[in-house]
């Protein structure tokens, strides 16, 4: 291989390192936050879920990264094709791993916005309801008598 595409392989492969260490520091830090705040069964599952996933995906990225470096020193035709090709399966791996991600980051959405739509409604009712005049069956108001 070319000393110059060795480079560029090399930068990128650290690149790719440190990009995974800086996501893994924005992963940690989101969930030191979310585990200092009372937080609901359901949000708790979420945000575990969610880191777990994210660490997989930040691990992978982190491998990638480590292959490219060591990718260069591999030079019988073969191994570097089998050595590629698992990098390749590892790309799209992470790729997976981000759409499950992005599905269940969507679910979790929808649902929270759900929950407020039906609290919305059961507050805009109860706001009607106490606002709505009340009659005493003959067209006239209700009067309180003193």
């Amino acid at each position: 291989m070319e000393a110059a595409s060795s480079w560029t392989i090399s930068g990128f492969g650290v690149l790719l390192i440190g990009v995974s260490a800086l996501l893994t520091w924005s992963t940690e830090r989101s969930w030191r936050r979310h585990k200092r705040h009372d937080i609901s069964d359901t949000d708790w599952t979420y945000f575990f879920r969610q880191r777990r996933r994210r660490l997989h995906t930040n691990i992978s990225i982190s491998i990638v990264g480590f292959a490219m470096l060591g990718g260069i020193w591999i030079v019988k035709p073969l191994w570097f094709g089998i050595y590629w090709f698992c990098v390749v399966l590892l790309v799209f791996w992470i790729i997976v791993l981000a759409g499950v991600d992005f599905l269940a980051t969507r679910a979790y959405d929808q649902n929270l916005r759900d929950t407020m739509l039906a609290e919305r409604r059961s507050l805009e009712k109860e706001l009607y309801r106490l606002q709505t005049p009340k009659h005493n069956g003959k067209g006239t108001h209700l009067t309180r008598h003193e």
